[in-house]
């Protein structure tokens, strides 16, 4: 299943369009077994390559497109371009310093941190 919204409620994606996909009848599915969001394994080990690059090569005209996955960037079909008309994989790293190490290779990455993480502070050095 592909879920199309207008404008994303969610914090990371707040008002922008947004798509969701979910194997039918699990919504984890297509997350490989390592992603620390499942409650339980599902067997998913390897990225569905004709989703991959119809996702990467879809852009809306004058938008910019995004994906998020916690599949590693070492296991993509290709790497970020920086093309506009390219959608940008984002990594879903399971901690700061994994998405940091990421990065610092050249690949879009984020991770989750506790609420009090900031404790009032703007940013962080990892």
């Amino acid at each position: 299943m592909l879920n199309c919204i207008a404008a994303s409620r969610a914090k990371k994606t707040a008002g922008i369009a947004g798509t969701y996909r979910a194997a039918p009848g699990d919504m984890y599915g297509t997350c490989p077994d390592t992603c620390p969001l499942k409650p339980v394994e599902t067997k998913t080990r390897e990225i569905d390559r004709e989703y991959e690059s119809a996702v990467r090569h879809s852009v809306p005209k004058r938008g910019l497109a995004f994906l998020f996955t916690h599949f590693a960037p070492h296991l993509w079909a290709e790497r970020n371009t920086g093309d506009r008309a390219q959608c940008t994989f984002n990594y879903s790293a399971p901690t700061l310093e994994a998405a940091a190490n990421e990065t610092a290779l050249g690949n879009a990455s984020v991770a989750v941190v506790p609420a009090d993480y900031w404790n009032g502070r703007d940013s962080d050095k990892v």
